[in-house]
C-alpha cells in the first residue's frame, strides 16, 4: 500500500507544470526543491523524531542553502518546532545533561545546518566579513515599492531597516495584497485543474484534522514560506517548495475519500478506482503544459 501510494503521489506531482518545466531545466529552483523535500521527509519519517532524523534534516537543509539563500526561510521554525518537541531519551553517560534536553535536537540540527552550509558562509566571510550574507532583500525594495535605485549605503541589517522604515503602510498593503493574490489565484496555477482543487481540499482537510504533529510542521513551513516570498512577487517558482507539501496532503485526502467510498459498497469501491484511474488520464494528457512555463528560455522539444 505504501508503495502505491509513493508511485502515486509522484503521478500527482506530474500535475504541476511549474515542477516538471523547472525539473528539465537547469536552474537552482530544482536541487533546492529536492533538498528541501528530504529535509522535510526526514523530519517526518517517523512519529517520534531521533537524533539521526534531526542530523539528516539539518544537513540536508544546509544543502539546500547553497542552492538558494530561501531555503534559510525554514531554518527558524524548523529550531522552534525542535524545541517543542519531546527531547530525545538520554543515557546514564548523558544524565547531566537532562534539564537541557530539549534543546540537543534544536542544537544539532544547528550543527548540521552550519556545517553543510559550510561552503557558503566561508566564502562569505572571506569576501564581506561575515556568514550568510545576501542581498534578496533589494527583492522587496524593487517589488513592494517598485524603486530601482541602490539602498543606501550600510550593513544587511541596516539596509533591511530602511525597507521597512521606508513606507509600513505600503508595504503591509503589497503584503496583505500578494497572501490574498496566492491563496485565491496562485495556488491554482500550481497545479492544472482540478488537480490545484484536490491539493487546496487537502491542505484544508489537513488544517482541520491536525492530529499528526507531523502535519502542523508540513503546514507551518508551508505558511511561514508564503508569507515570506508574499513581501516580494507572487511568481509561480517561487514557491516551488511548498508544492509537495501540497501533493502530500492532497494524497491524504484522495485517501481518506477513497476508503470512505470503498466502505459504502462495491459499486461505489469502483467508482472511485475509476476516478483515480481518470485522474491518471488526465495528468499526462496535461503534460506538454510545462512547455509554457519555459517560453521565456526558449523552444523545448519534448
Amino acid at each position: 500500500m505504501w508503495l502505491f501510494l509513493g508511485w502515486y503521489a509522484a503521478l500527482l506531482s506530474l500535475g504541476s507544470p511549474v515542477l516538471i518545466a523547472y525539473g528539465v531545466l537547469a536552474s537552482t529552483d530544482a536541487p533546492m526543491v529536492a533538498f528541501t523535500t528530504a529535509s522535510l521527509l526526514a523530519l517526518c519519517w517517523s512519529p517520534q523524531i531521533t537524533v539521526r532524523q534531526v542530523i539528516i534534516a539539518g544537513f540536508l537543509l544546509g544543502c539546500a542553502y547553497l542552492f538558494r539563500f530561501q531555503s534559510i526561510i525554514l531554518f527558524p521554525v524548523t529550531i522552534l518546532w525542535l524545541v517543542l518537541q519531546p527531547p530525545p531519551d538520554l543515557t546514564t553517560h548523558f544524565s547531566r545533561l537532562r534539564y537541557g534536553a530539549r534543546l540537543i535536537n534544536p542544537g544539532v540540527f544547528l550543527f548540521a545546518f552550519v556545517l553543510a552550509s559550510a561552503p557558503q558562509w566561508i566564502l562569505d566571510i572571506r569576501d564581506v566579513g561575515y556568514p550568510f550574507f545576501n542581498t534578496q532583500y533589494t527583492n522587496i525594495w524593487l517589488f513592494a515599492y517598485g524603486r530601482t535605485e541602490p539602498l543606501p549605503v550600510g550593513s544587511n541589517l541596516e539596509q533591511i531597516w530602511f525597507i521597512v522604515n521606508h513606507d509600513p503602510a505600503i508595504l503591509w498593503q503589497h503584503w496583505m495584497q500578494n497572501v490574498f493574490q496566492f491563496s485565491t489565484d496562485v495556488i491554482h496555477r500550481l497545479f492544472i485543474w482540478p488537480i490545484s482543487l484536490l491539493a487546496l481540499c487537502g491542505v484544508m482537510l489537513a488544517v482541520v484534522q491536525n492530529a499528526d504533529k507531523r502535519y502542523g510542521l508540513m503546514l507551518v513551513w508551508m505558511g511561514i514560506y508564503v508569507a515570506a516570498v508574499a513581501l516580494t512577487a507572487n511568481k509561480e517558482r517561487f514557491f516551488m517548495p511548498i508544492i509537495p507539501i501540497m501533493i502530500v496532503c492532497m494524497l491524504s485526502f484522495l485517501s481518506q475519500m477513497y476508503y470512505r467510498f470503498q466502505k459504502a459498497g462495491i459499486w461505489a469501491g469502483r467508482f472511485a478506482s475509476v476516478i483515480l484511474i481518470v485522474l491518471k488520464v488526465w495528468i499526462i494528457l496535461h503534460l506538454a503544459l510545462a512547455e509554457a512555463e519555459l517560453a521565456g528560455y526558449g523552444t523545448m522539444n519534448w
